[in-house]
């Protein structure tokens, strides 16, 4: 805004408080100028350029040129240049610029960069303390991975931390079947042969005229033996009952309840290291989860490397020929009893003038006085068959061969 006062007077300073610049006319000799020339430039080619802004409003006001350029220390750029004078030009804005000379990025923990330009890289930058841990670098041949364990079926596979499908593998090969014990049915089809019966024919005293008449029961359990015309018989067991056919037992089936071919699984995901950060010999790594071990892998069944104490033996699959050999009854027949009784009566019928004479062992018994009248017979009473039977077999067979063996060693 222009003064209307055209007091003249000597001009000593100048302060121009819109912006940062201080006019200094100290050394100018003193001279009468209308102050109305101090605040309004005349038109044409201007005299001054505008000066620079740390970080608000541009340079101050120019006669002509260029407006100040602003410049930043750190964080945004100033909002531009000054105002130019009439037939001058107002500044540009700044750049975004940092102290140490680049764009400042998130700190990315394996790089092997200092993202941030804090001055520490990886695992010592403290952005990577929570997530991230030095551990020992896996030596040749061996990979580093965040392996999870568990027992019984493997789970439905959780995507790894990248995205990528886990390796799953099975752990705790099953050792041999554990056969359940064979048993046996009851003792079926087992007959037996009666005991032998020996008759002494004319004789009181079983030592003259004997006959074998164990098989002379043509029809039945009742006979009468032709024995003539003797009044005179006696009788005893001369052998016990014995066996004819042994019968069997049915066994039964013998199986094994361990049946899964493992006892546990493992998944593993691959584990991208870095080297930033960690003393030499070792690696900037991601923390494992919860359930998970920071461990190193390597195909094939190898002795773990120093350091890495605990050993996970994993395998891609097996053959499982496992079985129970065949169960078997060995029989075990028993024949007791067995005896004979001697009647008054023909067809052995209860009655007559005494009662039966039973024959049940080899003492002699004198059976004459049934033989009145010609009336008589003999009753055979079947022996009694039993017995068991002894189980064989159920012998475990065939293993559990893995195959595809992996080997992970683990903090």
């Amino acid at each position: 805004m222009a003064i209307k006062s055209r007091t003249r007077r000597p001009f000593a300073s100048v302060v121009v408080t819109g912006s940062s610049l201080v006019l200094l006319a100290l050394m100018l000799p003193a001279c009468s100028l209308e102050t109305e020339g101090v605040f309004e430039s005349p038109t044409g080619s201007g005299g001054n350029t505008g000066g620079s802004s740390s970080g608000g409003e541009g340079g101050g006001t120019s006669s002509s040129g260029q407006g100040g350029a602003t410049t930043s220390s750190s964080g945004q750029g100033g909002n531009g240049g000054g105002q130019g004078g009439v037939g001058g030009q107002g500044g540009s804005g700044g750049q975004t610029s940092s102290s140490s000379g680049g764009p400042v990025d998130p700190e990315d923990c394996l790089d092997g960069l200092d993202n941030d330009k804090d001055g520490a890289v990886d695992c010592a930058d403290d952005d990577c303390a929570v997530g991230f841990t030095c551990t020992d670098a896996p030596p040749d041949g061996w990979s580093s991975v965040a392996l999870e364990r568990g027992m019984g079926a493997p789970p439905g596979a959780t995507p790894c931390d990248n995205g990528a499908t886990p390796e799953v593998l099975f752990a705790g090969p099953a050792g041999a079947a554990e056969c359940t014990a064979c048993t046996c049915g009851d003792l079926m089809g087992t007959t037996c042969n009666p005991p032998a019966l020996t008759c002494y024919v004319g004789s009181q005293a079983c030592n003259f005229g004997q006959q074998n008449w164990t098989d002379d029961f043509p029809n039945g359990d009742c006979a009468k033996p032709d024995i003539g015309l003797a009044v005179s018989l006696s009788c005893r067991l001369t052998g016990p009952a014995s066996v004819a056919e042994p019968g069997s037992c049915a066994p039964s089936k013998s199986d094994f309840p361990n049946k899964d071919t493992w006892m546990g699984w493992v998944q593993s995901c691959a584990v991208k290291t870095g080297t930033g950060g960690c003393a030499a010999g070792t690696v900037c790594a991601p923390k494992p989860g919860p359930t998970q071990s920071l461990c190193i892998r390597q195909d094939g069944q190898n002795a773990c490397p120093a350091g890495w104490a605990t050993v996970v033996e994993a395998y891609v699959d097996a053959k499982d020929d496992r079985a129970c050999a065949d169960c078997s009854c060995a029989a075990a027949p028993t024949c007791t009893g067995g005896t004979y009784e001697v009647f008054d009566l023909d067809g052995c019928a209860a009655g007559g003038s005494s009662n039966p004479i039973a024959i049940n062992n080899n003492t002699c018994r004198n059976v004459s006085g049934q033989l009145d009248s010609d009336s008589w017979s003999v009753k055979r009473n079947p022996p009694m068959a039993g017995g068991n039977c002894t189980p064989a077999g159920g012998e475990p067979q065939g293993s559990v061969q893995p195959t595809g063996p992996v080997t992970f060693c683990c903090k």
